[in-house]
C-alpha cells in the first residue's frame, strides 16, 4: 500500500464496504494517473485509520467512481503531540503553512488573532485551509490530519493550552535556543507530565506586542530563539515545527 494513491474519506466504513471518489478525483486518477480497475489505492478518514481498496469500473451517474475497501486499521501517533499557534500571512504564503504540517505531524493548527496581524480567519479561509491540511497529508502519506482550531488571542490560547497540561514555548529573539529548549521539553521532559503536548507560538511579520508577550509569559509560557536572522512567518513555523517534532520523536 506505500506505492497506492491516498484519497480521503470520512468515516471509513468500519467492516469494509465500498466508498466512491468523487468525479474530479476519478478523472485525475484515470488521466494523470494512468490506473485502471483493479488497481491499488488506500483511504484514510484524517483520524488514523487507513484502508486498503480495489478500484472499481462501476461509475454513478454524477461521475463518481466506486472503491472496494477493507476494515480500516488504525496508525497511532507517534511521539509527544506538538500544536502550532500561528498569526496568519497574506496571501499564499498562509498556504505554505497549511501544506507542511500534516507532513510534519503536527496535531493542531491555532490561527491566532494578534494586535499586529493583517489578516484574520473567514469562513473561506477556514474551508481552504481544511483542504489543503488534508492534500498535504494524502501527498505525505499521512493518516491524522491536522485539526484546526479557533481563531483565539494568544494569551487565550496559552492560558487554554496551560489548562490542558501543555507546555508553551513562544518564538522571541529574546529567549533561548529553540533546539536546546524542545530538547529538554522531549519526551522525558521535566516541565509538565512526560508524553504531555507541545505548543509553539509564532507571531506576525511585526512579532508579538509587548502586551501580548507579557501576557504569555505570565499565562507560563516560555520564550525561544530560532537564532539572530527575522525569519518570514511561514518559515518560522515550518521550522519550528520540524525541530519540534524531531524532539518529540527522540
Amino acid at each position: 500500500m506505500s506505492d497506492a494513491p491516498w484519497f480521503f474519506h470520512a468515516p471509513l466504513p468500519p467492516d469494509g464496504g465500498p466508498v466512491w471518489i468523487d468525479r474530479e478525483e476519478a478523472r485525475h486518477v484515470v488521466g494523470a494517473r494512468r490506473m485502471r480497475p483493479g488497481d491499488d489505492v488506500a483511504f484514510m478518514d484524517g483520524a488514523g485509520r487507513v484502508a486498503r481498496g480495489t478500484l472499481s469500473a462501476e461509475r454513478d451517474r454524477d461521475g463518481a467512481q466506486r472503491v472496494d475497501v477493507s476494515s480500516p486499521q488504525l496508525q497511532s501517533r507517534q511521539g509527544r503531540e506538538v500544536l502550532i499557534a500561528t498569526a496568519i500571512p497574506k496571501g499564499d504564503r498562509s498556504a505554505t503553512i497549511m501544506e507542511s504540517m500534516g507532513p510534519l505531524g503536527i496535531a493542531s493548527v491555532i490561527p491566532l488573532a494578534c494586535e499586529w496581524s493583517v489578516v484574520s480567519m473567514t469562513d473561506n479561509l477556514r474551508a481552504r485551509f481544511d483542504r489543503i491540511l488534508v492534500e498535504g497529508c494524502k501527498q505525505s502519506r499521512q493518516a491524522w490530519v491536522p485539526s484546526l482550531e479557533t481563531e483565539q488571542s494568544p494569551g487565550d490560547a496559552v492560558r487554554g493550552l496551560v489548562a490542558r497540561g501543555a507546555s508553551c514555548i513562544v518564538l522571541d529573539a529574546a529567549g533561548k535556543s529553540l533546539t536546546q529548549l524542545v530538547a529538554a521539553e522531549g519526551p522525558e521532559a521535566s516541565v509538565g507530565a512526560a508524553g504531555a503536548p507541545l505548543a509553539l507560538f509564532v507571531g506576525p511579520e511585526g512579532g508579538f506586542s509587548p502586551r501580548e508577550r507579557e501576557e504569555m509569559t505570565l499565562a507560563g509560557a516560555q520564550l525561544a530563539s530560532l537564532g539572530s536572522g527575522i525569519l518570514r512567518v511561514e518559515l518560522a513555523a515550518i521550522v519550528a515545527a520540524a525541530l519540534a517534532r524531531d524532539a518529540a520523536l527522540a
